[in-house]
């Protein structure tokens, strides 16, 4: 599994993605592989937010 990019990194991304510099060259700047901050830059274009998904627990399921 991947390292989690927090939340000063996803920030950090999303500036200079505006700035115009592409995911590669800022990908050797913060020092994360292009493919994780593709997905940052997605979650941005998509659903205009820069933290994770709140995820719901699995139903717990009661017995007698």
């Amino acid at each position: 599994m991947g390292a989690c990019t927090v939340l000063k990194e996803r920030q950090l991304v999303i500036n200079n993605f505006k700035n115009g510099k592409s995911l590669i060259e800022i990908a050797e700047i913060i020092k994360r592989s292009h493919s994780a901050l593709q997905h940052v830059v997605k979650s941005y274009k998509k659903e205009n937010r820069l933290t994770g998904k709140v995820r719901k627990s699995a139903k717990e399921s009661f017995t007698a």
